[in-house]
């Protein structure tokens, strides 16, 4: 017996083709939302001077909020209220303007890359590079769940379950989020190194519920000169309430 041809009238076939169309669309959504099997929305947010030297930077956050995790050296989360990009050193789990950064991210300027990497849950993740306006590398630095990948950490105990302190290292330097931990999981001191010096504002917290007790003023740069007494620029009681 010979085979028969199926032949489709045009409706039929325009109705496959639609059908095959609106598929390959759904598919290709559904990838480009979905990073480490989670599913992202996509923004982006504008800074500085309108023209050539405006900020944008184009990145994805979590549909579906999820806990983070409280040992990670910081928390990168979008303000859909203030239209920016923040890092945090605490958990903030209530706020529901804060959304947790989880995807690729990108920064221009002049329609030029000046940083690139991706976020996973709310941490810095595998490769971030930095370039200058001419578009050569500055850094290049490798994260795993927000820890760099050559960090130092130290734990509590032998099993390896309660963090004691996290000691970044890129190339053999000082460089990055530093943070140390109480026995009950909460914030000893967070800070940041670069170029092998403390920089930016270092804080000291209570052990409880996130709290800052003090925040200390190192120089904004690892390239400026180096500050041997850091200025207590902020101070809170237990109740959080700036003395």
């Amino acid at each position: 017996s010979t085979a028969r041809k199926v032949v489709l009238t045009k409706e039929q076939d325009r109705a496959a083709k639609d059908s095959e169309k609106d598929t390959q669309r759904k598919s290709k959504k559904k990838k480009k939302n979905v990073f480490l099997g989670e599913k992202t929305k996509r923004a982006y947010t504008k800074s500085g001077p309108k023209g050539k030297n405006q900020i944008i930077e184009i990145f994805y956050f979590l549909k579906y909020s999820q806990p983070v995790n409280a040992y990670a050296p910081a928390h990168y989360y979008y303000d859909t209220k203030k239209h920016k990009v923040l890092k945090l050193a605490a958990v903030e789990e209530d706020a529901t303007t804060l959304k947790i950064l989880h995807g690729s991210y990108k920064k221009l300027q002049n329609n030029k890359v000046l940083e690139t990497g991706y976020y996973a849950l709310g941490t810095r993740h595998l490769r971030w590079e930095k370039f200058n306006k001419n578009g050569i590398l500055l850094t290049k630095t490798h994260y795993e769940m927000g820890f760099p990948r050559d960090a130092n950490v130290s734990y509590y105990g032998n099993d390896r379950s309660l963090i004691n302190e996290v000691v970044p290292y890129v190339n053999g330097k000082l460089e990055g989020d530093y943070a140390k931990f109480f026995i009950n999981g909460q914030p000893d001191w967070r800070g940041q190194f670069e170029n092998g010096r403390k920089v930016g504002v270092w804080s000291k917290f209570w052990g409880f519920r996130g709290r800052r007790r003090y925040e200390y003023q190192y120089a904004e740069s690892g390239y400026d000169p180096e500050v041997a007494e850091p200025e207590l620029i902020r101070e809170y009681n237990r109740n959080a309430v700036l003395i």
